[in-house]
């Protein structure tokens, strides 16, 4: 099983453009119902995020420069989220 925290590492990743949008994609999807059936927390909200930026760009209704824009946004509004304390 995959430690809950791993988005943040995936999501990082991806802001540092160490896997493409399709790589942290591929890795959610299998991961959602998890994410999405915990408690509210920083984790549920973050695939939350993802879930809804990714269903926005499918809809043609953001692009992906909007998308890593809403990301780091969410990661500056949860400080126990930088990258220096990425799991």
């Amino acid at each position: 099983m995959v430690p809950v925290r791993t988005i943040f590492l995936k999501t990082f990743q991806y802001l540092g453009h160490q896997i493409t949008l399709e790589e942290l994609e591929d890795w959610l999807v299998p991961h959602l119902p998890r994410y999405l059936s915990m408690e509210p927390c920083s984790e549920s909200e973050l695939a939350g995020a993802i879930e809804l930026g990714l269903a926005e760009m499918s809809a043609e209704q953001r692009t992906e420069d909007e998308f890593r824009a809403t990301l780091q946004e969410f990661v500056k509004t949860h400080p126990a989220l930088s990258p220096g304390k990425a799991p």
